[in-house]
């Protein structure tokens, strides 16, 4: 009799911990584990640009000289997972057509004594996906100039049929916030603003 109790017991246990698993596993994100991968940034299908304006014109700088990579999990075109971003540029590669607009803004960039501007990831929040497209935002310390802030950007992606991942955003800031003096010329008429936005377009490739 005591035997049969004890059996008894112990399948009701058992279907006890087979209904829970059933359970959590019918909840979309409780204990989900992602298969993630290892991206890196194809540096000729990728750029950064920041724009401003001045007394004169607005203008723009470009970078084509970007590396770095990310960690992600990608199902079915969705991008269920972003982690261990790291985005580096070249502050002496941040280039327009002017020369003299190139040395100014050199120059402001501390890009002698510091010449990498560089992100690295803390988190990632309210990614989602919908039509293609995955969004959310992404916090991490941007270094410019030799100082770093902590930022929360925005972006928006997608997954080619190739399996590779473009990602593109922007975000607007202060020179004087990473202690740069905005850039003048011609005897102070041409005098940069202080307000830039900061515009990436990157490609990720396993």
């Amino acid at each position: 009799m005591y035997y049969q109790s004890y059996s008894i017991n112990m399948i009701f246990k058992k279907m006890k911990k087979i209904f829970l698993l059933l359970l959590l596993s019918a909840v979309p994100g409780i204990n989900r584990v992602y298969s993630q991968t290892l991206y890196q940034i194809n540096t000729k299908a990728s750029s950064i640009t920041v724009t401003g304006t001045s007394t004169l014109h607005d203008w723009d700088m470009k970078s084509s000289d970007v590396t770095g990579k990310m960690t992600a999990s990608v199902e079915l075109k969705e991008v269920n997972l972003i982690s261990d971003v790291l985005v580096t540029c070249s502050a002496k590669n941040l280039l327009t057509d002017s020369k003299m607009m190139n040395e100014k803004a050199h120059d402001a960039l501390k890009a002698n004594t510091y010449p990498q501007i560089k992100f690295v990831y803390v988190s990632v929040a309210a990614l989602s996906n919908k039509n293609g497209i995955f969004s959310g935002t992404i916090t991490g310390n941007l270094t410019i100039a030799g100082k770093t802030n902590k930022v929360t950007i925005p972006f928006l992606g997608s997954v080619s049929s190739s399996g590779s991942i473009q990602v593109t955003g922007s975000y607007g800031l202060k020179m004087s916030q990473y202690g740069m003096e905005t850039p003048t010329a011609m005897l102070g008429t041409l005098t940069t603003g202080d307000y830039v936005v900061l515009k990436y377009d990157l490609n990720f490739t396993k």
